[in-house]
């Protein structure tokens, strides 16, 4: 499978996967062979060699989505994903690929789908063929060996999101974060001794979204002397970082503090204490 050189493969990848259920479901005399010997079998067997109840004839959906086999893998799939609703149909494969996934995140989740389709085809035909039994588990694991080799050799990145980190982890593979425009050096200095130094931050999932705030505190030993944190609610980045501040200030108060110095990243935040006539 290729794994780079822009767009291509993957509009050439989502085209195939198109084009196989496309092929099965348009190809009516071969599907009325597959009936035909469904019912001259009198039941049909699904992979794991059980009486199926889903669906009594061969059909490409049923061998593709609707059979125990292939649920329990895309069943697993799913709960890799996780926040996915279950996938039985085409269309829910393109909703899952269409998701806001970064690079490197997209081409592993396009492998573990293509790699899926072929597991379950190659199982369905040495089951036909070969009467051979494959148990579905071990599909699993090629698909998840495919899926970190391409993951690790892929040089797309990762960005920021927590959920296609928590992806990749999950398959066990490395992390190609992007890389920064530029690297700025910030080091941390301990405050003069008989003072307390609060290193605070907040942080929005969105504008307004859910918010929280916290920090931590030191002394002039850089000794860890205690934290904060609150969730805040629906908020802005703005109402969060401001919290932020005024928790660490109420702690101060609360423990007796007279010499504070609170370390932000928000500017505003700064003006804001600043500056008496700023109404943040």
């Amino acid at each position: 499978m290729a794994v780079e050189g822009g767009s291509w493969w993957l509009e050439s990848l989502l085209g195939w996967l198109e084009s196989l259920l496309g092929w099965l479901e348009n190809d009516e005399d071969e599907e009325e062979e597959r009936m035909e010997r469904t019912r001259e079998m009198g039941e049909y067997k699904n992979l794991e060699n059980e009486v199926c109840v889903v669906n009594a004839g061969e059909t490409s959906r049923h061998i593709l989505f609707e059979c125990q086999f292939a649920r329990n893998i895309w069943n697993w799939m799913v709960n890799m994903l996780q926040n996915i609703a279950p996938v039985n149909s085409m269309q829910d494969c393109m909703e899952i690929l269409n998701l806001s996934w970064s690079p490197q995140a997209k081409t592993v989740v396009l492998s573990y789908v293509t790699s899926l389709f072929h597991q379950i085809w190659r199982a369905r035909n040495l089951r036909r063929f070969e009467d051979t039994i494959l148990h579905w588990k071990t599909r699993v694991l090629v698909i998840l060996t495919n899926a970190k080799l391409v993951g690790n050799s892929t040089a797309r990145n990762l960005n920021s999101s927590i959920v296609n980190f928590t992806l990749l982890k999950g398959f066990d593979i490395t992390i190609h974060p992007r890389k920064p425009l530029r690297t700025l050096e910030i080091l941390w200095t301990p405050p003069p001794m008989g003072w307390i130094k609060g290193n605070i931050d907040g942080i929005a999932q969105g504008s307004p979204s859910m918010a929280a705030c916290g920090g931590i505190f030191r002394d002039g030993s850089a000794c860890y002397i205690t934290s904060s944190g609150a969730f805040i609610g629906t908020g802005n980045f703005v109402v969060a970082e401001l919290m932020s501040a005024i928790i660490a200030i109420e702690k101060a108060c609360e423990l007796g503090w007279r010499k504070i110095w609170i370390e932000i990243d928000c500017s505003l935040v700064v003006k804001a204490f600043s500056n008496a006539h700023l109404v943040p």
